[in-house]
């Protein structure tokens, strides 16, 4: 997030280097080549590097060296002297390194100050609940025993006396140095070292110090920040090498409000910038904040008392283990049923369906209407009956009784008097029942093939019926891992426009605290830091949270360039603060109950 800040507060300056001398109208990059050198191309290649390469300060060095091995050879003395490309060109490559150093310079602070921040806030958090400070006690009781512990055997070792519960107790009656009560109190609660009053002795109060210490370590870094900001529109100006070597200089002590003009060379400057200031401020803000302890609970230290309860959770697991044979059968068995699922109920269907479209429905015959099977079932009837009354004799309530059977299709009687006149074929003739029956039969073939035509025409319906359960199921599951996904890509929460719900309470915050430092402050050094990480955040709220291309962002993001602006004053700034309010106010849902105030 601060890489990404750091590259767009400094890309002005990246894309105004230094012009050729006599060519003010014209880039560097498509400057005339009066003669080619073996110094140029060197100087060429450190340019290039710079522009193809991140951003490191590892990288930064190895081009510092380049660039200082070539100062150092006397054969290009004359060349520099008399050709103005070569001086252009070496003047573009100075200028890109210092303000290549002076992005690293800010993004160093700019991340310490970050980090002290969420840091302070994590505290801020714990010791806002005796809930929160208990869950602290417990995850740091074995740290704070071990420290007492360690702090009682260093007392025995000084005494020379052996490990025993009576030696502590001689040393603790005599009030030892080496083992006075205030020592294992010290040992227990490290805070007290820096801050021993009686109301120290409380867990909440220790993190409110240590929340205390990340606030002020986060203003030192800020008023930092602040002064560094002050030499962008220095940097911009493109000064001469001398004027660079003094602003390299108050970017190693930003404290310092100008330096000596001509006082150093720049590249020993440059140099002692990227290989000494740099990583010993690094240093020494680690070694304070391991010295105060201000770091949030590691993994393990938060995460064992959670795997100290968990007995039935690996006595569970430890069942699974020896069951593994025949949870790997089940395993086998919901992969087959979730095979057959997708091709049985839904790959097959679908198939089917663009089958029966693209060949429309060929080889069932001609289509038939509904009334036409209709039709074909009543003269089936009529025969039936017709051929029962002669034949066999039926009475009116047996007749009746076969017109309901024809109804649903049960032919059994006319079906069991065919069988009777094949076996007797030539009688059968003669009396005319097995021609009769004959035509009956022609007769179901016709109203079954009616039938199947029928069902053929509502084919590609039946198939969509078919498919539709297995598309829902398909649906619902694959909405919900949407949800879900996008539930935990966004910290557990539904995602909606303008981020999460946290998310957006976190930017209000943030628009609060710019609206706060401009109404309350002048623009000091320090201010002008702390804004520039409000607006760190600010900036990827807006590139994280609000969608690429949209009108929104583009237009918030506009504003954040407007308040990143060092020309506008503190009244502009707050202008552009109450435009923000007013037009992101509703869109990004600040202003809403279940967004906002609800979490405040």
């Amino acid at each position: 997030m601060s890489t990404q800040f750091i590259d767009h507060y400094v890309h002005p300056l990246t894309v105004s280097r230094p012009t050729t001398p006599g060519e003010e109208k014209r880039e560097y990059s498509v400057a005339v080549a009066t003669r080619e050198t073996p110094r140029k191309r060197a100087l060429r290649e450190i340019l290039g590097a710079l522009d193809s390469k991140p951003r490191s300060l590892e990288a930064l060095k190895e081009q510092l060296e380049a660039l200082t091995r070539l100062e150092g050879d006397g054969e290009t003395t004359i060349v520099v002297a008399t050709d103005d490309e070569d001086q252009a060109i070496r003047k573009a490559v100075v200028h890109r390194l210092v303000v290549e150093l002076y992005a690293e310079t800010m993004e160093a602070h700019l991340a310490q100050a970050s980090q002290a921040e969420e840091d302070s806030e994590w505290w801020a958090d714990v010791a806002r609940s005796k809930s929160g400070v208990s869950l602290y006690l417990l995850q740091t009781l074995p740290a704070r025993l071990s420290r007492v512990l360690s702090t009682i055997l260093d007392a025995l070792r000084a005494e020379n006396l052996p490990a025993t519960l009576t030696s502590v107790r001689t040393l603790l009656a005599r009030e030892a140095r080496a083992l006075h009560p205030a020592s294992l109190l010290a040992a227990a609660f490290p805070h007290l070292h820096h801050q021993a009053r009686p109301l120290s002795l409380t867990l909440a109060h220790e993190c409110r110090f240590k929340r205390g210490e990340l606030a002020r370590l986060r203003d030192e870094r800020a008023e930092t920040l602040g002064h560094l900001a002050s030499l962008r529109a220095e940097l911009r100006d493109a000064p001469s090498e001398q004027e660079l070597a003094a602003l390299v200089q108050r970017m190693g002590d930003p404290s310092q409000a100008q330096a000596r003009i001509g006082s150093s060379a720049l590249l020993p400057e440059l140099t002692a910038l990227c290989t000494g200031v740099l990583p010993a401020q690094a240093a020494a803000h680690r070694a304070r904040v391991q010295e105060l302890g201000l770091l949030r609970l590691g993994y393990w230290t938060r995460m064992w008392p959670v795997f100290a309860v968990a007995h039935p959770p690996l006595a569970a697991g430890g069942y699974a283990w020896r069951s593994r044979d025949a949870l790997v059968e089940m395993l086998r068995d919901a992969r087959e049923t979730a095979r057959g699922f997708l091709i049985g109920y839904l790959i097959e269907p679908i198939k089917d369906v663009v089958r029966t479209v693209r060949t429309g429905g060929e080889g069932g015959g001609m289509l038939v209407h509904k009334e036409a099977v209709e039709a074909d079932i009543e003269s089936l009837e009529r025969m039936t009956l017709a051929l029962a009354r002669d034949k066999l004799s039926y009475t009116q309530a047996q007749l009746d009784n076969l017109s309901a059977q024809v109804r649903v299709g049960d032919l059994t009687p006319v079906m069991e008097m065919y069988e009777e006149d094949i076996r007797r074929p030539l009688r059968s003739v003669l009396a005319g029942s097995l021609l009769r029956n004959v035509f009956v039969q022609v007769d179901i073939d016709q109203a079954l093939s009616g039938i199947d035509r029928l069902l053929k025409s509502q084919e590609l319906t039946f198939a969509f019926v078919g498919v539709a359960p297995a598309l829902l199921v398909v649906y619902l599951l694959g909405g919900a891992t949407s949800r879900l996904y996008s539930s935990a890509r966004r910290g557990g929460r539904y995602y909606r426009a303008g981020g999460s719900r946290s998310e957006r309470v976190q930017a209000w915050f943030v628009m609060r605290r710019i609206e706060r430092l401009l109404v309350a402050h002048e623009l000091s050094a320090r201010t002008s830091g702390l804004l520039l990480l409000s607006l760190t955040h600010l900036r990827g709220y807006g590139e994280r949270c609000l969608l690429r291309g949209s009108r929104v962002r583009e237009g918030f993001l506009e504003d954040v360039d407007d308040l990143e602006d060092p020309e506008l004053g503190r009244a502009e700034k707050l202008r552009v603060v109450e435009r923000m309010w007013r037009c992101w106010g509703d869109a990004l849902g600040w202003g809403r109950r279940d967004s906002v105030g609800e979490a405040i």
